[in-house]
C-alpha cells in the first residue's frame, strides 16, 4: 500500500504536469478540455490540499483563456 506522503508527492507531480500542459498551445489545451478530465478535476476540489488545489485552479484559469475550451469548462461546472 502506498503511504499518504508518497501519494501526495505523486498528486503534486501530476498537478505540475497539468499546469505545464495548460500553458501550451491551443491543440494541447483542447485535449485537456475533454469532459472526462475536467469532470475529474472538478470532483477533486474538496479532496486535495491547498497547494495542489491552487495549481489545479491555475491550470483551469489557463484553459479558460482559450475560447476553444470555454464550452467544455462551462459544461464541467454544471
Amino acid at each position: 500500500m502506498v503511504s499518504a506522503e508518497v501519494a501526495r508527492e505523486y498528486l503534486e507531480k501530476v498537478a505540475d504536469l497539468l499546469l505545464e500542459f495548460s500553458q501550451a498551445d491551443t491543440s494541447v489545451k483542447s485535449y485537456m478540455c475533454s469532459q472526462s478530465l475536467l469532470n475529474r478535476l472538478f470532483q477533486m476540489f474538496n479532496r486535495i490540499e491547498l497547494p495542489i488545489l491552487l495549481k489545479i485552479l491555475k491550470c483551469i484559469d489557463n484553459l479558460s483563456t482559450d475560447p476553444n475550451c470555454l464550452e467544455n469548462l462551462q459544461r464541467a461546472c454544471n
